[in-house]
């Protein structure tokens, strides 16, 4: 089994990824182990982070997918990193090489990265790893172990200090190979790819069975999978870097690197917004000609002018007709000063999680942005486009909901009340049988601190029971569809 050293503690906070960096090109080589902190890129906005199996020292490199700059984020003194995962408060890295069986720490106080601890030593190499983050608790972190197309690989879950075989990968289940290469979202389904083989292909696994494949590349390789804001992010084990759009399998290329030839695995922090609005003021480009030139991004031309009307129009050369004014400066009467209108919104709710005690850990997904319901199920998700919307709650073991919401620009919306009916053990959108008969074979065994076990205990009591099952059985035969969930709804808006 594995050796652990208990002196480093795994359970810490999850926060967004924002660790000190040091800005790089991606061309040049990276053999010098940074350690100092660049303060113009430390950033709560969205990130790519990735990692070069073949370079050696390895490193950590966050890009920057608005403008593809590429910074260090660390840098080992010895050996390769081929998968990683890392939280903040306190900045920590945990990574694993690849080709030795050990889980690496480093540890970031004030800006200096701290020498590296071997954290947990196992019986086989360690392929990849992956932290998943849970409700209301600490990261989960799991790794695997895998040996191609010669042996069946596993995945294993950290309990506390004591790893726990989570998942076993049967090579006939994945197309006779599997190089380590897995992924977790937030609801528990698991993903895995075959790696850099011909035809490579990402499978997802439901309820530790129910297995199919979601993509296939015939002409790259798939590896360090990562599952986040409705996508799955993968690297080629080459030099791309993709995004994967799920469901549907739309696929777009974040970064292609020049530099980078073995990239094999990815993370992201924060959330992508949305492609932002247009300006409702006309930028305008001065010309020598006593002609207004706009720029063709120029959505509307404003004058205070009473008979100047605003205008829609995308042609980049405006006639200014209504005014003698033969600059681009726009004219403005001193009495009339531009109103700043406001393009974004806010909506609040609270999420009743049936049955439970308390109703914390509930997901709320609104055009990309994500907030977790506090203790009695409180939520509120601010800086949402103007515009309709749907609004998605979910959480393990409870039938997801989903409606729609007109968002209005400028004010908040309160969605009151929202309950969840508990019972989808298996997350397929239906409580049925299938579910019913998880939760009474979960009856018949001694209550144990798993994964599959906390699923089927919906009263989050500890104990999976009759009161469990009965929850199952009251609501059996709904799903989303004939509950007739996708509906729009009344809602009260109040100003911000």
């Amino acid at each position: 089994m594995a050796l652990i050293r208990r002196s480093a503690v795994f359970h810490i906070a999850a926060a967004a990824l924002v660790l000190p960096v040091v800005t790089s090109t991606d061309s040049v080589a990276h053999s010098e182990c940074h350690q100092r902190s660049d303060a113009a890129l430390e950033q709560s906005g969205f990130s790519v982070y990735f990692t070069d199996r073949g370079e050696s020292p390895g490193s950590i490199y966050r890009l920057d997918p608005a403008t593809g700059a590429v910074a260090t984020v660390y840098t080992r003194p010895a050996g390769r990193i081929a998968s990683f995962s890392a939280y903040f408060l306190p900045a920590k890295l945990y990574f694993v090489s690849g080709n030795d069986p050990n889980l690496y720490v480093t540890t970031n106080i004030r800006g200096a990265w701290q020498p590296e601890e071997v954290v947990l030593t196992h019986s086989a190499t360690i392929r990849e790893m992956f932290n998943r983050a849970t409700s209301g608790g600490p990261p989960e972190l799991y790794y695997s172990e895998a040996y191609g197309s010669s042996a069946d690989g596993k995945i294993w879950r950290l309990d506390g200090d004591k790893p726990v075989l989570f998942y076993t990968v049967r090579r006939t289940d994945v197309g006779g190979y599997w190089a380590g290469h897995f992924a977790l979202d937030d609801r528990g389904l698991l993903y895995v790819s075959t790696g850099k083989t011909s035809g490579a292909r990402i499978y997802s696994i439901e309820a530790g069975k129910i297995i199919t494949e979601v993509f296939r590349d015939p002409a790259g390789g798939i590896g360090g999978l990562f599952r986040a804001n409705g996508a799955l992010y993968y690297a080629d084990l080459s030099t791309r870097i993709y995004r994967l759009q799920l469901p549907g399998a739309s696929r777009s290329l974040v970064y292609a690197s020049k530099g980078y030839t073995a990239i094999s695995d990815v993370a992201t922090t924060g959330v992508e917004l949305p492609t932002p609005t247009p300006s409702r003021t006309a930028t305008r480009t001065a010309t020598s000609a006593p002609t207004a030139t706009a720029t063709p991004t120029a959505t509307a031309t404003r004058t205070a002018t009473p008979t100047r009307t605003a205008t829609s129009s995308a042609t980049p050369t405006a006639t200014p007709t209504a005014t003698t004014t033969t600059t681009a400066t726009r004219t403005q009467s001193p009495t009339t000063p531009p109103t700043e209108v406001p393009h974004r919104g806010s909506v609040r709710g609270r999420v009743r999680l049936e049955r439970r005690p308390t109703s914390a850990g509930a997901r709320v997904t609104i055009a990309g942005l994500v907030a977790v319901t506090s203790d009695n199920g409180e939520f509120q998700i601010a800086d949402i486009p103007g515009g309709t919307h749907v609004v998605a709650i979910e959480h393990p073991s409870y039938l997801r909901l989903e409606f729609t919401v007109d968002v209005i620009a400028g004010q908040t919306i309160a969605l009151g009340e929202r309950s969840l009916l508990a019972g989808d053990v298996n997350q397929d959108g239906r409580i049925d049988d299938h579910d019913a008969v998880l939760v009474a074979s979960a009856m018949l065994v001694p209550p144990v601190d798993e994964e599959w076990y906390r699923v089927r205990d919906i009263t989050a009591d500890g104990l999976v029971d009759i009161l469990d099952l009965v929850a199952v059985q009251y609501n059996r035969v709904l799903d989303a569809a004939n509950m007739g969930q996708r509906v729009r709804l009344p809602l009260q808006a109040v100003p911000q």
